[in-house]
């Protein structure tokens, strides 16, 4: 069975469609990115102040899910497919609390969580963009995707919140998610979307 419509495996791509991957992949790249204090240091599991990450990181990725499937629809992927793979997605999202390997490494597993659950969904992209003869859009989409992740990694490192204990004059965590960061990861998001939808229009 071919994941590809009736219509044959090229179609014509709308500057939409690099937009939106461009917008939900970099939404699923922040989401795992917000999770990774908790790889990095155990303290930070027990530190209130990342509460924003352990809440947000999660939610952050799932928009970005929505939108890059539906980027997917628009570039030809059918609808079985579609709710095949969400279910798939989603089963990976919620797997910490219903897989015990990863329930009992408690809050650091959250980031390999979203880390694997954008990588699914990536290499799905990848797969669709192959069938449907679709490699530009793709490729600007994560292009732009990756551009705008790395803008951000400076952002959270430069701007997120960082804790002192009583007596540091540095912070030994590393940053935690505050509203600057927040504002942003939606400024970069719409950023992404605007030069997809302008790098599409110029092909």
């Amino acid at each position: 069975m071919s994941i590809a419509q009736e219509g044959g495996p090229t179609q014509t791509t709308s500057p939409h469609v690099a937009a939106l991957l461009a917008s939900g992949g970099f939404l699923l790249l922040a989401g795992a990115f917000f999770a990774t204090p908790f790889l990095l240091s155990s303290r930070a599991q027990e530190n209130d102040v990342f509460l924003a990450n352990l809440s947000l990181a999660p939610l952050i990725s799932l928009v970005g899910s929505q939108i890059y499937i539906f980027a997917l629809r628009r570039m030809g992927l059918s609808v079985m497919f579609l709710l095949t793979l969400l279910a798939v997605y989603l089963a990976a999202l919620t797997s910490w609390f219903w897989f015990p390997p990863l329930s009992a490494r408690g809050i650091s597993a959250v980031g390999p969580i979203l880390a694997a659950g954008a990588a699914l969904l990536i290499i799905a992209g990848a797969l669709v963009a192959g069938t449907h003869g679709q490699w530009n859009a793709w490729t600007q989409g994560m292009a732009l995707a990756l551009v705008t992740s790395s803008a951000l990694a400076v952002v959270y490192s430069f701007f997120g919140g960082h804790y002192l204990a009583f007596g540091e004059t540095s912070s030994s965590l590393p940053p935690y998610l505050n509203a600057v960061t927040l504002i942003a990861t939606a400024a970069l998001a719409v950023l992404a979307y605007v030069l997809g939808w302008l790098w599409g229009r110029s092909r």
